[in-house]
């Protein structure tokens, strides 16, 4: 993996990883050469969901582009292509991160 080269004092990359700590098993999704992805938060899908059942949502910036979008990974078919991406009208700088909390 390679940083573009005014992020290299910082931990961002072009790929998110899930790991399984029982079998070792490392799986990788990958955003494409020159984009860059936050803090991934994980959504289950309800309160009493298998471990990884739900998803894996992430900011990603497009340095090609300069556009930024939101992914939302499907956790439990992580190596794919998102289940939906939401384009952002204006560029969200990097460290943007949020969390979703019940009422």
């Amino acid at each position: 993996m390679s940083l573009p080269e005014n992020k290299e004092s910082v931990e961002y990359g072009e790929s998110l990883y899930k790991y399984d700590f029982l079998t070792g098993e490392r799986l990788e999704h990958k955003f494409g050469s020159g984009v860059i992805g936050g803090e991934p938060v994980f959504a289950p899908s309800s309160p009493d969901s298998e471990e990884d059942q739900g998803w894996v949502m992430c900011l990603v910036h497009d340095e090609n582009t300069n556009s930024s979008k939101f992914i939302i990974v499907d956790a439990q078919d992580f190596e794919s292509d998102p289940v939906a991406t939401i384009h952002i009208p204006q560029r969200v700088p990097y460290g943007a991160h949020g969390s979703w909390m019940p009422n």
